[in-house]
C-alpha cells in the first residue's frame, strides 16, 4: 500500500496558493527507475552480425533464382550500382577490394612470394615459349592463390 498515492493527503501538503509546503514533494514516490538494458559483449555482437549476414536469401538473375549469403547479394548490389556510374558506390567499392587485397597479402605471405617466383620463371622462359602445361599450372597457382 505504500506504492499508491494518498490523494487526500497530497492535498494537504498544498498551500492555499496551490504550491506545495516546505519539505513535500510534487512527485512523493519519485521517479520511476528505468530497467537498463544488458550491454552486449563484442563477441555477441559479432556473433549477431555474422548470424545476420550469412543468413541465405533468394537473388533472381537471369538463370532464375539461387540462395546466396546477405552479405555477398548486397556486394552485388553495390556493384551494379558502381556500374551504373554512382561515385559513392564506386568508391566504396574500390577501398573494399583493397583492403581485401591487403588483408589477402597479410594472411598468404608465402603464396604470394610463390606466385611471384612463377611468373618471374614464366616470363624467363617466354623468350623459348612456355609449353601448355605450364601455363596452366601457373593459371592454376593463381586461382588458388585468390581463393585462400
Amino acid at each position: 500500500m505504500d506504492d499508491e498515492i494518498d490523494l487526500k493527503n497530497l492535498r494537504r501538503r498544498r498551500t492555499a496558493k496551490g504550491q506545495f509546503a516546505k519539505g513535500y514533494s510534487g512527485n512523493p514516490t519519485g521517479r520511476p527507475r528505468t530497467k537498463h538494458q544488458r550491454a552486449l559483449s563484442s563477441r555477441q555482437a559479432r556473433r549477431d552480425v555474422l548470424e545476420v549476414t550469412e543468413e541465405l536469401i533468394a537473388v533472381r538473375s537471369n538463370g532464375g533464382s539461387r540462395l546466396v549469403p546477405f552479405h555477398q547479394a548486397n556486394l552485388q548490389s553495390i556493384r551494379m550500382k558502381a556500374l551504373q556510374g554512382h561515385a559513392p558506390s564506386q568508391r566504396y567499392l574500390h577501398k573494399i577490394h583493397l583492403e581485401a587485397l591487403r588483408e589477402h597479402e597479410k594472411a598468404n605471405p608465402r603464396l604470394d612470394r610463390l606466385v611471384e617466383k612463377a611468373e618471374a620463371n614464366a616470363v624467363s622462359k617466354s623468350v623459348n615459349g612456355l609449353k601448355k602445361w605450364e601455363w596452366k599450372n601457373l593459371n592454376v597457382l593463381r586461382k588458388l592463390t585468390w581463393r585462400l
